[in-house]
């Protein structure tokens, strides 16, 4: 069982940002379910947060290419 006190690596770190950004009873639940918690959390906020890495690579990518050529 985990509690908020916990350190959470690995893809349990990933669930439980996703969890922080859904209603209390999602976080609730997710000290509780341990590995299930990624279940807890809407497909639509998955998305969002692929989203968000995927601009963010994309800007570091895009500025490191800036900066190696200058």
């Amino acid at each position: 069982m985990y509690s908020p006190n916990s350190r959470i690596y690995g893809r349990d770190a990933i669930c439980l940002q996703l969890n922080e950004r859904a209603e209390n009873g999602v976080i609730r639940q997710s000290w509780i379910h341990g590995h299930e918690r990624i279940e807890k959390v809407s497909e639509a906020k998955i998305v969002e947060l692929d989203h968000f890495h995927t601009l963010l690579f994309s800007q570091i990518h895009t500025q490191l290419n800036k900066t190696s050529l200058t």
